[in-house]
This record gives structure tokens, sequence and C-alpha cells, in this order.
């Protein structure tokens, strides 16, 4: 499988250092499935700010971010292994 980035939810199961998603988005929730316990995983937005870093505990992990949390674009740089499945705000396309 590859990226998705054209629909909501966004799916990522592979590293992308740059901007998967290269406008402002809001993250509601990242839905971590298939991941093994105590892989990695990083995402930032465009400028390289972290927005979520997490240590796999189960096999699906659940990450709220805050209300109206915009970011400047979406990029993967650690993902040890499963699929994140990031639900957003906005409507696609997001690029």
């Amino acid at each position: 499988m590859s990226n998705v980035v054209t629909k909501n939810p966004i799916v990522i199961d592979t590293v992308a250092t740059s901007g998967l998603i290269t406008k402002s988005i809001t993250p509601l929730l990242a839905y971590w499935v298939g991941a093994t316990a105590t892989h990695d995983l990083s995402l930032t937005d465009n400028a390289g700010n972290l927005i979520l870093k997490a240590k796999a505990v189960t096999g699906t992990d659940i990450f709220p971010f805050p209300p109206n949390f915009t970011v400047g674009g979406i990029a993967c740089s650690v993902i040890g292994s499963g699929i994140v499945y990031l639900y957003v705000l906005e409507e696609g396309p997001y690029s």
C-alpha cells in the first residue's frame, strides 16, 4: 500500500519526510493500527515541527488532537510499522 492523501481519513503507511499534505489542515484523531509494540511514529508539519510522536503500545493506538489544532501541512518522518488513519476537519483534496 502507499499513502493516500486525497480523502478523509488520510492514510499513512510510508515515510514521507517532505509534505504529504501541503496546505493547512486541522487533525482531529490519529488511529494507528497494525503497529508492532515499541515501534515509533512521528508526524510533523511541513516546517519540521513535531505534531505527534508516539511509541506503539498495542496493535491499535488512538491519539486525539486538541480542538482547533491547525497545522501547516503533514509529513511523516518515522513509521515503524502499521497504518495511520488521520482524520481531519477539512474535506479533501489536501494538496
